[in-house]
């Protein structure tokens, strides 16, 4: 979030429901509003740099998962969770940004090809021409490795939704189920997860020295 000083008498009050983004900067410039949520690093650097520089535009939030002090001292959300369900609920909330343009194939690409491609992508945001003409636009390059994505996604699988009792659920692919106290979260051949109550588990499954030699 970010607040600009106005010159002058305040301009009233602005709806600015139904406006885009690029309408409502342009408000602040000419002092229509006073503030703004969600402006993005890209727009500050592009748009807004010499009113954070001179000090006329003010970052009070940052509202997201990686914290920068770029643009100076600027607190965090999440140095305002009061509990591990608050910062969870942040977690999930923010932890989409990291998909912020994700790219992904069909399933089954072979092993090889999937290796070479995500090689590939990785040398692209590394390239330094590439970087130079992002610099040249004030666009920012922060890429995740496909093993961040996967990470988060299966983090994912299991969160707490915090709600009646604050029961634990998990995602399965017939959608969300709650587990309870004592039972068990089955992962599956394919990552999938499932719960399952002690009692069918004990029937269901017996205990392992290890995976079986061939």
């Amino acid at each position: 979030m970010a607040t600009i000083d106005t010159v002058g008498e305040a301009a009233g009050v602005v709806d600015c429901a139904g406006k885009s983004t690029r309408e409502i900067n342009l408000a602040m410039h000419r002092g229509e509003v006073n503030a703004t949520c969600g402006m993005l690093t890209s727009t500050v650097k592009t748009q807004f740099l010499d009113d954070v520089t001179s000090g006329r535009l003010k970052l009070v939030i940052q509202m997201g998962n990686k914290r920068s002090d770029e643009f100076g001292p600027v607190p965090s959300v999440f140095d305002y969770a009061k509990s591990d369900a608050e910062k969870a609920v942040l977690d999930v909330h923010f932890g989409q940004l990291l998909l912020g343009r994700p790219l992904a194939g069909p399933p089954e690409i072979p092993p090889d090809r999937l290796k070479a491609l995500r090689a590939a992508f990785l040398a692209t945001m590394q390239d330094q021409d590439f970087l130079a003409d992002a610099a040249r636009v004030g666009l920012e390059i922060d890429p995740a490795s496909a093993e961040e994505v996967h990470d988060l996604l299966n983090s994912w699988g299991v969160a707490w939704w915090p709600g009646a009792d604050d029961v634990l659920r998990v995602a399965t692919p017939q959608g969300t189920k709650p587990v309870w106290y004592g039972d068990w979260v089955v992962r599956g051949t394919v990552g999938e997860v499932w719960p399952v109550r002690d009692e069918v588990f004990q029937r269901s499954y017996v205990e392992s020295d290890g995976p079986p030699r061939v």
